[in-house]
């Protein structure tokens, strides 16, 4: 299965610690972000990816080449414009004619992603989200489920927050998502996509996951994942 990353973001919001570098390529230990995210990747046995980039594209495909330090193949997507999380994977149509999945490049969770897609196949789904369970929703929309995890509603954020399932930024999907995502065009994923796949009534599941999960698109929880690294180096699971 091969695994599309989504690295093109701005990183707005993040920029006044990060001082000229792309989301994935914050400093994280002795290295950054990305490494960690392609860890976890890498030992789901994904071996191929493709990278979506934008801005500070040459940050990014200088770090990481074709991939050969690390024992994997790296292609990129190089963006002329910004094309949305949806726009940028519609850019790769005619490259993926079977089973991938779609990774937010600032996002991190503990996930398997060979059960992931067990799941996805048990539930015949044509798009899979990893979904987590958080404390404090409030940054975020949730997702909700009938009782075999099917979504039937994505719901705005919301101030009261609370302990809800979100989106935890990993997606399996069949080619038959292109469908639902218009050629040549900027398209937000989550605003788009999604909404219309309910509203076709599509094999739309969720695969729930209570574990670690962070977004480090907002310094505070970029310095809550540095922590987290620090804390696992000390236990010796790093």
């Amino acid at each position: 299965m091969k695994a599309v990353v989504l690295a093109g973001g701005f990183g707005t919001r993040l920029q006044s610690v990060l001082k000229g570098l792309p989301k994935p390529m914050a400093p994280v230990g002795e290295g950054c972000f990305l490494d960690y995210l392609l860890k976890g990747l890498i030992s789901s046995g994904i071996k191929e990816y493709i990278f979506c980039v934008y801005y500070l594209a040459d940050k990014i495909t200088g770090y990481l080449g074709d991939g050969g330090k690390l024992g994997i193949s790296v292609d990129y997507s190089v963006e002329t414009r910004p094309m949305g999380t949806a726009g940028a994977v519609g850019l790769l149509r005619e490259s993926l004619k079977e089973t991938f999945c779609v990774v937010n490049a600032d996002t991190y969770i503990e996930v398997d992603l060979r059960e992931c897609l067990q799941w996805h196949r048990e539930k015949k789904a044509m798009a899979t989200l990893c979904a987590v369970k958080v404390a404090d929703s409030g940054r975020f929309g949730t997702l909700v489920f009938d009782s075999r995890w099917r979504i039937i509603d994505f719901r705005e954020k919301a101030a009261s927050g609370g302990n809800r399932w979100i989106n935890g930024g990993i997606y399996i999907f069949e080619p038959e998502i292109f469908q639902y995502i218009p050629e040549g065009t900027s398209v937000s994923m989550e605003r788009e996509v999604f909404p219309r796949l309910l509203k076709s009534r599509e094999r739309i599941y969720g695969y729930p996951r209570e574990t670690h999960f962070f977004d480090i698109g907002v310094p505070e929880d970029y310095y809550a994942f540095q922590e987290f690294i620090s804390w696992k180096r000390e236990k010796g699971d790093i």
